[in-house]
């Protein structure tokens, strides 16, 4: 009785030995670690507390942390295939920072300066960053199909325009829909050129000759956006906003321009609004958390 025991005993161990070699096994997260120090000096009569000092240094820190999260971010997504622009990056990385633990440091520089030193040890997630990229690749799809039907329907437009225009009899009136589809397109293919300059142009000639194309006023104000032009860009997509029926598309890419600008409070507002018309576009909800969270507020 015992032999057979001792039998069935080893073949049990045998079978779950066995079973483990087959069984998925969890791989665990990779956590980086991640240092930063920021610096704020107050002196030369200026009237600040304490707390607000601190509170700049910790600010420089959190910049110079979510710098380095961002270099991390951009090497992981490149190692897993994701196709991401510089500035979705910068948003990751401002996401996934989680602080552990800061600390402060008050020196004399001399009798009227004081530097306030902020030092903040947090780490990065690759678990965390996995699932963001997910997310915004998500995004990213959803996007590009409102898009694509905003595109068909400004060519139903566009073709509706003509057909209007040319029941008229002023010829000066007349709206050539294939010139203006013919200066998008070469607009296009200079913003993908990265010659923004050229692209403006041709987004420009499109619109006089349709004051109404959506697509033309939003190629011209990412073309605007590169040459760092931002009050044409903001004025563009203030046109496409109205153009669009208040798309929350829309709404989210005045709210980067304003958020470029400095002007928070109205790229909070734009991101609130965006978010009030697509509950379920991940990419404003992260814009605006992101920037709450910069800014040291709170909010839901």
């Amino acid at each position: 009785m015992d032999t057979k025991l001792k039998k069935y005993t080893a073949a049990l161990m045998v079978l779950a030995a066995l079973n483990s070699l087959f069984v998925p096994q969890t791989a665990n997260a990779e956590l980086q670690k991640i240092e930063a120090t920021g610096i704020y000096t107050v002196g030369g009569g200026a009237d600040e507390s304490p707390k607000m000092a601190k509170e700049r240094a910790k600010r420089e820190a959190m910049r110079i942390a979510v710098e380095k999260a961002g270099v991390y971010v951009e090497s992981y997504s490149e190692m897993k295939n994701y196709r991401v622009t510089k500035d979705e990056i910068i948003s990751i990385a401002g996401e996934v920072v989680n602080v552990e633990n800061e600390t402060y440091q008050i020196k004399a520089l001399n009798q009227d300066v004081l530097q306030y030193t902020a030092i903040i040890v947090a780490v990065v997630d690759s678990d965390v960053i996995a699932k963001k990229l997910q997310d915004m690749e998500s995004s990213n799809k959803a996007l590009s199909e409102e898009y694509d039907a905003m595109r068909l329907e400004n060519e139903r437009l566009a073709r509706e325009y003509e057909r209007l225009q040319k029941e008229k009899s002023d010829p000066q009136t007349n709206f050539d829909a294939k010139k203006a589809q013919e200066y998008l397109s070469k607009g296009n293919e200079l913003l993908s050129e990265n010659k923004y300059a050229a692209a403006a142009r041709e987004y420009s000639h499109a619109i006089e000759e349709f004051p109404q194309y959506a697509d033309a006023y939003y190629g011209r104000a990412k073309a605007c956006e590169g040459m760092g032009d931002y009050e044409n860009a903001l004025s563009d997509y203030t046109s496409l906003i109205a153009l669009t029926n208040e798309s929350a598309d829309a709404y989210f890419l005045r709210g980067a321009v304003y958020e470029k600008m400095g002007n928070y409070d109205a790229a909070l507002e734009d991101y609130g609004r965006s978010l009030a018309r697509a509950p379920q576009d991940k990419r404003a909800k992260r814009a605006r958390e992101r920037l709450l969270k910069s800014l040291g507020r709170t909010g839901t």
